[in-house]
């Protein structure tokens, strides 16, 4: 079969078992924030959870998660299924040779056209079957593939099959098939469908880019070549780099780079061909919304390139990397601009914080001491190029660079074998050597991650089912419903004038449950909701600018946010204020028990320790500021330890809901402005809920934004 389009895939996967990178819980305990009174909010306090014995619900329309939906394209018909998967799941199918699978697109029907790849594969015994020669399957129609057709000779056992898209080239894996004539296995019709709750992540797909890579390729693996007599070129052959990167928006990309010789066919490079040989670059980074990874363009349009041509000479090829002078870091790669030489495109963050190409310059060529300065194609003076590149970048001129080597050139075959193993030439570049082993461990640092993910969502899943079956083993349920009461109330309103306050009425609510004689439990909840409703009433009434304290409660709001008939939520919502710039939410949430109206933690409703759920916490919390930039906390390791600091604090707080549990983290948290809002992330997420690290602040907000303060 034909090859598919340039590189293929980078779904899911690792050693093992594809994940689909699902969300996973995370927690913590109570957060409040307050300005000081006419203080500026950047310098604003943090305040720990206030020790209230309460909880309150109302009925919530909740809104449904969303998961990535499969961006590949189909037409036809459905087709009836013996046997129905789903993308990115881990769990390994039995199927004959005869088995059909019929992959389905994002609106449930079968994809047309497309490319079938092996990812990796092991035999009965465990091993490694090679895949080195297996080349892509072509399918063309909507009848699917069976698996036999693309195994051909290939051995019985466990594939990791991937899906290619024939236009953009993305991979998507399939989940693993264990290929076999026993009697449990299914030889009839198999749809592999998407499913909105099984996100594959991040980490899942860069690592299935690489594998699939690495089957397509080889490598990575060092080479020796002669080029003529007096020059051998040490290089990595097959996949020869990969490493993630954050460029400076606190989200990991995936970069690499696989050996193209093929690419000299087109670079007619007269009598010095021989000198030649290239690296296709590529940048891969995840958009949660689609749950898929993107390419990023060259500043042509087309994939990048790094090459030693036959007018470099024997210099080798780097990767060059260097700190921006704006925006984080800043790539470069050698160009052709007209006439000009040498040219550059450079790739980092512009200054909406969207990564691509963000110039390209020129300088006139060698030797003749004509020809134009060139920024963005366009003619310029010495003095613009200067100013573009200078704005672009540092580490031209000496700043700080990283340069993993991909090439060198040497005088013998020896020194060629053993260049390739000794140390950098330039004060941060290493070595081929190096190269090799920084690609190694960025595929060992992915499969570790993918792996220790799917051990976390079975480990919930379990604390999940051991809950449930904790609470069907209750002798009875509590049918009492919540219902919202809500009452006028004055308080002083200091917003004109800090000397004379003017009293302002505004309506407050608390939560009750009916019947309240439905057990014994259910009236001491109603009566410590309403007792602490009076006494937040009473506080607020004799607040003055003389003893601020915490802040004046202006709004008080309550709600319940889950209540199957043993445990009930109960969240508390209030708008404070010290009559400063701005004021601050600040929530708090209760568990009940409706039988007994004890309290009880959100983690022993899902089933898991206090310790357990706090690192589920940190994990859904880094998830969700590495989706979404503007926080000035960068790196997976800065962002897990500031979350841990904020849990240790008391500033996050645990909360219980219909989509599972969830922290609330107040304004100016995890490194964001106020102008970022607060919010409130998933860590473990029931059935349907959503994933780990999506923000459900919007589904369980019960404040309005017009309110006063």
């Amino acid at each position: 079969a034909a090859e598919p389009p340039a590189v293929a895939g980078e779904p899911t996967a690792v050693a093992g078992e594809p994940t689909a990178a699902a969300g996973e819980p995370t927690a913590a305990a109570g957060t409040k924030l307050a300005d000081a009174p006419d203080a500026t909010p950047a310098s604003a306090k943090k305040k720990v959870r206030k020790p209230l014995l309460i909880a309150a619900c109302v009925a919530l329309v909740l809104v449904a998660g969303v998961g990535g939906a499969i961006a590949l394209r189909g037409g036809g018909s459905a087709v009836p299924a013996a046997l129905e998967l789903v993308y990115g799941s881990n769990d390994v199918s039995a199927v004959a040779r005869s088995a059909r699978l019929v992959p389905l697109d994002g609106d449930g029907e079968p994809i047309a056209h497309y490319w079938i790849r092996f990812r990796r594969a092991v035999d009965a015994d465990g091993e490694e079957i090679d895949l080195t020669d297996v080349e892509a399957f072509e399918v063309a129609g909507t009848d699917g593939f069976v698996i036999g057709d693309v195994l051909a000779d290939l051995p019985d056992g466990t594939y990791y099959p991937v899906i290619s898209d024939e236009e953009d080239g993305e991979d998507r894996p399939l989940p693993p098939v264990n290929v076999g004539d026993g009697e449990d296995a299914n030889g009839g019709t198999i749809t592999i469908k998407p499913d909105d709750e099984q996100k594959l992540g991040a980490d899942a797909l860069f690592l299935a880019k690489l594998e699939t890579l690495q089957a397509k390729y080889g490598g990575p693996a060092i080479g020796v070549k002669k080029i003529a007599d007096g020059m051998y070129l040490s290089l990595l052959n097959g996949l020869a780099y990969a490493e993630l990167i954050d460029f400076g928006d606190g989200i990991e990309r995936l970069a690499l780079a696989y050996h193209s010789d093929w690419l000299i066919q087109k670079w007619n490079s007269t009598e010095r061909t021989n000198w030649s040989h290239a690296y296709t670059v590529e940048v891969w980074e995840y958009d949660e919304e689609s749950d898929s990874i993107n390419k990023v363009s060259g500043y042509d349009g087309k994939p990048m390139e790094l090459s030693t041509r036959y007018f470099q000479g024997p210099s080798g090829i780097t990767w060059p990397i260097s700190a921006g002078a704006k925006n984080g870091l800043v790539l470069y790669l050698d160009i052709f601009l007209g006439s000009t030489y040498p040219g550059r495109a450079f790739y980092g963050l512009d200054d909406d914080a969207v990564f691509g190409c963000i110039v390209t310059a020129g300088e006139p060529a060698w030797g003749d001491g004509e020809g134009e300065y060139l920024v963005n194609g366009e003619p310029v003076s010495r003095e613009e190029y200067e100013k573009a590149t200078d704005e672009s970048i540092v580490g031209l001129m000496g700043g700080a660079m990283h340069l993993p080597r991909l090439s060198d050139f040497y005088e013998s075959e020896a020194d060629a074998k053993e260049g390739a193993k000794t140390a950098a030439i330039l004060d941060d570049e290493v070595c081929v050597a190096g190269t090799k082993q920084q690609t190694l461990d960025t595929i060992e640092e992915l499969r570790s991650r993918v792996e220790a993910s799917a051990q976390k969502d079975g480990d919930a899943a379990e604390a999940k089912d051991a809950a449930d079956a904790k609470k069907g083993a209750a002798a009875q349920t509590v049918s009492a419903q919540a219902k919202t009461v809500d009452e006028a109330v004055t308080v002083p309103n200091y917003g004109r004038d800090l000397a004379n306050p003017s009293d302002e009425l505004v309506e407050w609510t608390y939560v009750s449950f009916d019947p309240a004689d439905a057990s014994d439990g259910v009236a001491k909840i109603n009566a410590a909701l309403k007792e602490s409703f009076e006494a937040e009433k009473k506080a607020t009434a004799s607040w003055n600018t003389d003893d601020p304290g915490d802040g004046e409660c202006v709004h008080y709001r309550s709600g319940c946010t889950y209540n199957d008939g043993a445990y009930a939520a109960v969240r508390i919502e209030r708008r404070c204020t010290n009559w400063g710039p701005h004021g601050w939410a600040e929530i708090d949430g209760f568990v009940f028990d409706l039988k007994t109206g004890a309290e009880v933690s959100p983690w022993e409703v899902a089933g898991v320790s206090q310790a357990e759920l706090e690192e589920m916490t940190v994990d859904a919390i880094v998830t969700y500021v590495q989706g979404h930039p503007g926080s000035d906390l960068s790196g997976a390791d800065e962002i897990a330890a500031a979350a841990r600091d904020e849990i240790a604090e008391g500033y996050a707080t645990f909360l219980l809901t219909d989509k599972g549990v969830t922290v609330y983290l107040q304004d100016y948290s995890m490194g964001y402005a106020y102008a970022d809002g607060d919010k409130e992330i998933l860590v473990l997420p029931f059935d349907g809920g959503g994933a780990a690290g999506d923000n459900v602040r919007d589904a369980y907000s019960l404040m309005e934004s017009e309110l006063m303060a």
